[in-house]
């Protein structure tokens, strides 16, 4: 890892430690101080390594807590936010050439997979990507670009047109069985 990307990662993180010890010095730590802690996940520096993109999670509010992604420049720590204030998103991955960055997130009125460019502008919304049909959700990745970086690969739980023919009793499944890879 680079020396400007560990500093770039380490500014994250003490940003993100500075919120949560202002809240503790000032009036030592309150049950309410819990809506104001953040944390940083899904950290991903772009294929160039000139950026990073990194998933902020909140949870300052009623209901539950919320992502938002971020991106960094490396070289002078300019951050931009994708999408608007209190707007979930996350999950981002980079294209093969660090042009765009794939996420889950909203433009306009729909939701689910977006592409744009790594400064926030140029969002497009491609496909629903509502949950997941993983048997193990939380693990592996939901969104993937082909190495070439023309095609984006998903996962989704929206039904497809090969659902329409579905018919009989749904399948109740005991027990599952799986055998782990390395790949």
């Amino acid at each position: 890892m680079s020396n400007r990307l560990s500093i770039a990662l380490g500014t994250v993180v003490a940003g993100m430690f500075a919120i949560a010890s202002t809240a503790y010095a000032q009036a030592g730590l309150q049950s309410s101080d819990l809506l104001k802690l953040r944390s940083v996940s899904g950290v991903q520096v772009s294929p160039d390594a000139t950026r990073v993109a990194y998933t902020v999670d909140n949870n300052d509010g009623s209901g539950r807590p919320y992502g938002q992604l971020w991106v960094m420049t490396i070289a002078d720590g300019k951050t931009v936010r994708f999408g608007a204030e209190k707007e979930p998103s996350g999950n981002p991955e980079w294209s093969p050439d660090s042009q765009w960055i794939a996420y889950l997130g909203r433009v306009g009125d729909k939701s689910g997979l977006v592409v744009a460019k790594p400064d926030g502008s140029g969002a497009r919304w491609l496909a629903d990507m509502t949950g997941t049909n993983a048997p193990l959700p939380g693990s592996g990745r939901t969104v993937a670009w082909a190495p070439d970086g023309k095609r984006i690969v998903f996962v989704s739980s929206v039904p497809g047109p090969e659902t329409a023919d579905a018919t009989g009793d749904p399948v109740v499944i005991t027990r599952y069985l799986y055998k782990p890879d390395a790949a």
